[in-house]
């Protein structure tokens, strides 16, 4: 499993997100280094295997995230901050690894 720049930028906006990916993308993601987002959002999507039940768990995911109030979401910010910004200096520290194009995309703009 590989992620693309869509999973990264998510990481670098410092924003929580829901992954729609391969089955075990966050396990990969969790075993690279990063913190994901349980419980504030329900992970179990990325067990299922069959697609079609992934993509509806994952559509009922992220409507019951819709439906929080600000007082939630406040609360939830709070709470994920440190995976937030754990996530975000990870990526960073990885910067010499990635590839030129990554590089640039990052902010490193002397990726040439």
């Amino acid at each position: 499993i590989t992620f693309t720049e869509k999973t990264y930028k998510f990481i670098l906006a410092k924003v929580p997100f829901v992954l729609c990916g391969m089955p075990g993308s966050l396990a990969v993601l969790r075993e690279t280094g990063y913190k994901t987002f349980s419980p504030w959002i329900n992970e179990a999507y990325d067990l299922i295997e069959n697609d079609e039940d992934r993509a509806v768990a994952i559509a009922e995911e992220i409507e019951r995230l819709c439906s929080q109030t600000d007082e939630w979401w406040l609360e939830a910010q709070k709470e994920l901050l440190p995976r937030l910004e754990h996530n975000f200096n990870y990526l960073i520290a990885q910067n010499g690894r990635c590839s030129q194009s990554f590089r640039f995309m990052i902010g490193d703009h002397n990726a040439d």
